[in-house]
Order: structure tokens, then C-alpha cells, then sequence
């Protein structure tokens, strides 16, 4: 598992990066740094991608790359606001990292992601020797969407001088694109998301360079974070609310008002089910350990004004506005209290979410995995989309000298780590990509040799 080559000079351009470049068009670095991942490739795979489903889904559904210019939208109209407000935040700067925040996701979303995982880490051991349920001195440098991004950002996306790795972006978009700035741990939070994988620690280091020690992440990845949680939990919501699994219009049916004394135990029988297993898995995850559920209940009583849905959606245009209504209303519930300390540029500030509007938003979020995610159907699928990608990186590995396309070849011979330039190819490619490779790879589906697989 050695390090790639690695020469961070060139990358530095500009920490802030409000200079502008010496192109005619007048760009800042950050608007440089913005148009980079909107032109890349990997960027426009995302299309492909899951969000919660399949990106082959019928219906309206969002992919990874809906979601993605949406974070945009939602991260640059707060930055804006907070900027017209006295912040030193740059819109563009926080725009790129949303932009980023998910472009090294791999097929098929959170089950690829753990099956890429899984098989990295199986390989990994079994390269070392050691077997399933043996104890390990150091952690296992796994599969990790997140530091997948930063990756794809630094080595694995190209730019037009080839020459050097990445797209060459600046510090400051780096590290704002980056949710958890540290390598992978053996225990608590560190063992299950990380940042930068052991090959690309030269690159983190480079990034989180001039962070001061009591700081975790600047400003704006926080509110990248945040708009990431905001659009998850409200786009999410409509689409399966359009599709008929979520019922808003029972969630949210309350007889008396948030300030009523009784408020808290005035509960649909709807919400009274979702509610029961939401605190059941709240308090094994020890998560909000505060809150009680009459709290959580007024809480959703204020959100319920929000709420324009008065029916199970049906497809005519007043209950498409009714959504449309509930969609813009409930980011501007969420956006709009967010407010900031501090010059709030880089790591001299705070942003400040309202703890209210953070449990709501998880509510919303918990939703999605309450109606969609533990249904047999979903977990039918999502059993299938593991074995392609366990499959995949097992038949690539085996017959590697022919089937890694030359620029996962070319990264291999430079680190010498098979593993790694495999799970970046399976990473790489879309869901009907893997599909195919897949059926050529098993017999089942040879398609045909000029295939881009």
C-alpha cells in the first residue's frame, strides 16, 4: 500500500483564491475550481448513480447528480445570504465543494459503497495473511466514498495538463469538499468514515495545511454538510411521496396548535407507527438522548404549516404545486435560520444551525429509511447491486492484465497496489456500466466487443 507520487506544489495556486486567474473570461480561482468539476467526467457519471435507488429507476426520481446541483443551489443561496449579512464567505467556494461533496460515489450508492468496502478489505486481509475475524493492528485501507472524493479531486480525474494528477484545485476547495479530514482509524467514528486513504495522505496533509489545531473542518464544509442534509431530507421526501410511500398527508394532520399544552401527544395513528420505531433506533444509536418524543412532536407540529400536501399524490397540476409549494418551503425552513459567528471564512467562524431545525431535518431524513429503505424490495435490490460489485472487483482482480482499462493500469504501475487501482475502476463506473460488465464478465450478457466495458 504505498503512497503514489505525490508533489503538492503542483496544486498551490491560491489558499483563498479570490485572485483572478489570468483568463480572459475574469474567473476567480474558486469559479476556476467550480467549472473544473462541472466539466469533468466524473462528475457527469453521476448521473448514473444511485441517490436511493437505482439511477434506472422509472419516474422522477433524483440521481447522484440531481442531488449534487442542488447542494449547489441550497450552499451557494445560504453563503450568499450570510455573505450579504457580513460573512466573508465566497459563494463560489462553497458551490464547488457541494458540487464535490459526491463525486467519487460508486455504483449503486450506500450498498455499493459497503460492498466495495467489504471486498477491499477482504483482499487487503487476505493479501496480509489473515483471515475474517483476526484482530488488526492498523485499520484495513478500505473503500470510502468520502475519501474517494477527495481521490478522484487529487489523482484520479483529468485535467488538461495531464501531466500532473487531479484537477488541480485549490487548498481551500479541497478541503471544504472534504466531510472528514482524517485517515481511516480502528475504532468509533474514524474506522467507519474517513477522508483520505493511507495512499493519498500527502494530498490531505496538503489540504488541511494551516488548520489550526483545535479546528476540524472550515466553515464551509459545514455548510456544504448542511446543504447536503438539507436537500437529502427534502428531495428524498418528494420523490417517494410522489411515488406513494411516504404519506405526508397523514404525517402531518394535527388538531391543535404547536402551543397548545397538549400539542405534544397530538398524533396522527400514521405518525404514532413511524414515531415508535424512529425512537426505538434513536435510542440504541444513543442518538439525541435529550429529546423526548412529545419535544420531537411540537416540533413537527411547527414544520406541519409547511406542509401544502392535502392528499396522496395523484398527478394533477394543483397537486403538483401543492409539492412544489411544500418543497420551496420547507428548504427556506431550513436554510433561512442559519447563521454564522466570526468572520466566518475558513477556520475563523462558526456556523450555527438551530437545534430544532436539525432534529426536524433528521425526522425527514429518517422518513426515507422508515418508508423506502426497509422495504424487502429495496433490500432485494440492494442484496443483487452487492454481488455485482463484490463480483466485479473479484473477477478484476483476477485478470487484471487485461481488463483494467490503461489509466487505472498506468496509476498501478506508480503505486503498486492492485486493490486500490481496481476498487478505483469499479468505483468509476455507472450503474448500467457495471451492469454489463458484469453480465459479460459472468456469461450471462456478452454483449458485444466494441462496448465501452
Amino acid at each position: 500500500m504505498n503512497a503514489s507520487k505525490y508533489d503538492p506544489q503542483l496544486l498551490e495556486r491560491h489558499l483563498q483564491g479570490t485572485a483572478t486567474t489570468g483568463s480572459k473570461s475574469g474567473r476567480t480561482e474558486f469559479e476556476r475550481d467550480r467549472d473544473r468539476i462541472l466539466y469533468s467526467s466524473a462528475f457527469r457519471a453521476l448521473a448514473a448513480k444511485t441517490q436511493v435507488v437505482s439511477a434506472t429507476e422509472l419516474g422522477y426520481m433524483h440521481n447522484r447528480l440531481t442531488h449534487s446541483l442542488k447542494v449547489a443551489q441550497v450552499g451557494r443561496a445560504i453563503a450568499s445570504r450570510l455573505q450579504d449579512a457580513g460573512a466573508e464567505l465566497d459563494p463560489a467556494l462553497v458551490e464547488a465543494a457541494c458540487l464535490a461533496h459526491d463525486i467519487g460515489h460508486p455504483p449503486f450508492g450506500h450498498a455499493g459503497e459497503e460492498a466495495l468496502n467489504l471486498a477491499v478489505e477482504r483482499h487487503r486481509r487476505k493479501a496480509l495473511g489473515l483471515g475474517p475475524d483476526d484482530a488488526l493492528e492498523v485499520a484495513l485501507d478500505g473503500f470510502e466514498g468520502n475519501a474517494q472524493n477527495l481521490r478522484v479531486l487529487t489523482r484520479l480525474a483529468t485535467h488538461r495538463l495531464w501531466e500532473a494528477p487531479g484537477l488541480h484545485l485549490t487548498r481551500a476547495t479541497l478541503i471544504s469538499a472534504t466531510k472528514y479530514p482524517w485517515e481511516r482509524g480502528l475504532q468509533g467514528k474514524e474506522a467507519r468514515k474517513w477522508g483520505a486513504y493511507e495512499g493519498d495522505s500527502a494530498a490531505l496533509q496538503w489540504a488541511v495545511e494551516g488548520r489550526p489545531g483545535s479546528a476540524t473542518r472550515p466553515i464551509e464544509a459545514d455548510l456544504m454538510d448542511w446543504a447536503d442534509d438539507i436537500t437529502y431530507a427534502v428531495h428524498d421526501v418528494e420523490d417517494w411521496f410522489r411515488l406513494g410511500l411516504i404519506p405526508l398527508e397523514k404525517l402531518f394532520v394535527f388538531r391543535l396548535p404547536p402551543q397548545h399544552e397538549a400539542a405534544g401527544r397530538d398524533q396522527h395513528p400514521e405518525l404514532v407507527r413511524f414515531l415508535d420505531w424512529v425512537f426505538k433506533k434513536w435510542l440504541k444509536e444513543g442518538k439525541y438522548p435529550g429529546v423526548d418524543r412529545e419535544s420531537a412532536v411540537v416540533q413537527m407540529h411547527y414544520l406541519a404549516d409547511k406542509i401544502s400536501v392535502v392528499d396522496a399524490f395523484h398527478g394533477s397540476k394543483g397537486c403538483k404545486g401543492r409539492l412544489q409549494a411544500t418543497v420551496t418551503d420547507l428548504i427556506s425552513f431550513f436554510a433561512d435560520e442559519t447563521t454564522f459567528e466570526g468572520r466566518a471564512i475558513g477556520y475563523e467562524g462558526k456556523l450555527h444551525v438551530p437545534d430544532d431545525r436539525r432534529l426536524v431535518c433528521d425526522l425527514l431524513q429518517e422518513l426515507v429509511w422508515f418508508y423506502v429503505i426497509e422495504r424487502p424490495g429495496l433490500a432485494a435490490q440492494q442484496h443483487g447491486q452487492a454481488k455485482i460489485i463484490e463480483n466485479l472487483v473479484d473477477w478484476v482482480m483476477e485478470d487484471h492484465g487485461r481488463l483494467l482499462p490503461d489509466d487505472r493500469k498506468a496509476e498501478y504501475d506508480e503505486h503498486h497496489d492492485l486493490t486500490r487501482a481496481v476498487a478505483d475502476h469499479v468505483a468509476s463506473l455507472t450503474e448500467p456500466m457495471a451492469i454489463k460488465l458484469h453480465g459479460k464478465l459472468s456469461g450471462a450478457d456478452l454483449g458485444a466487443i466494441t462496448d465501452t466495458v
